[in-house]
């Protein structure tokens, strides 16, 4: 491991991805006691009651905190059973609006990676869920959304981003995400698909648009894997949905660019709906010039 040092776990007691997400944290610092590892909670906000006392009020809210403590507590020592190594562990309990307090913690922690919960898709719950979409828009550092993985991460898809408008064609963002698609794969990791979509092109842009694939694909070098290229035409966010789940993909990596020119705006509808749709885990990263609008109290 020598990306990540700083790691923060967003746990949602009440979301049933839990257990896979310390799975895959685990992983991450198995190998590396020299890995910081913070755990947070955030404790809902008890508003004032015109009915009710401000120390009643004060004392649910304690309440609430004190309980949060404790469960993250047990999920440490429950962690560190597992874990036969010294890394540094800390669980932190905040009150807030959870997208807001988490990225401050982000922020004020220098924590450089995130992974968060997704939830069971329903026709009112996408499978991100409004929480984590906020985290994403606004979140500088790389977040993965943790899905269930019963195959383990056999296949992993980055998406590449080929932009005529933008100098270098996103170069250095795409050789990020191929750097970060070599440091998530697991040991069960067999293959990694490297994926452009185009709304439409002649045969010659087709062939380029392949060419620069294969170019980034020697990037990887690793005899173990099955590198696949591809590009496919038609809409973006319906052909990278389809193609993850049509290959049973586990874990996507992706890169969030903006298109608005507002600062701190980072996900459009065309990543939002492919995040909507998307069956897998997912990581999203940003360019390293992003600067969130949160602030730190």
């Amino acid at each position: 491991m020598d990306i990540f040092k700083n790691i923060l776990v967003s746990i949602d007691f009440k979301a049933k991805t839990e257990q896979a997400k310390i799975d895959r944290v685990l992983e991450l610092i198995w190998k590396d006691e020299s890995i910081a590892l913070t755990f947070i909670y955030i404790a809902p906000e008890v508003k004032p009651d015109p009915e009710t006392s401000i120390v009643s009020s004060k004392n649910q809210q304690e309440s609430l905190v004190k309980h949060g403590q404790e469960r993250l507590d047990i999920l440490a020592a429950s962690f560190k059973d597992d874990l036969p190594l010294n890394n540094k562990i800390t669980c932190l309990v905040k009150i807030g609006k959870p997208s807001v307090a988490i990225i401050q913690q982000v922020l004020q922690g220098k924590h450089d990676l995130l992974l968060v919960s997704t939830r069971v898709k329903t026709f009112t719950d996408n499978l991100l869920g409004n929480t984590t979409m906020e985290i994403m828009r606004r979140c500088p550092c790389p977040i993965w959304a943790v899905k269930p993985e019963p195959a383990e991460r056999k296949k992993i898809m980055v998406g590449i981003h080929f932009d005529e408008k933008v100098k270098d064609r996103n170069k250095a963002l795409n050789q990020e995400l191929l750097r970060l698609a070599m440091m998530f794969k697991s040991d069960s990791t067999r293959e990694m698909h490297l994926v452009n979509v185009m709304s439409k092109a002649n045969p010659e842009q087709h062939k380029q648009y392949v060419l620069d694939l294969e170019r980034f694909a020697k990037e990887v070098m690793d005899s173990e894997l099955k590198i696949t290229v591809k590009v496919l035409e038609g809409e973006v966010t319906t052909m990278l949905p389809e193609y993850a789940k049509q290959n049973s993909i586990a874990l996507l990596v992706l890169g969030m660019l903006s298109r608005t020119g507002l600062k701190g705006f980072f996900i459009g509808n065309t990543a939002e709906k492919i995040l909507d749709d998307i069956d897998c885990s997912v990581l999203t990263v940003k360019p390293k010039s992003f600067v969130s609008p949160v602030s730190i109290k």
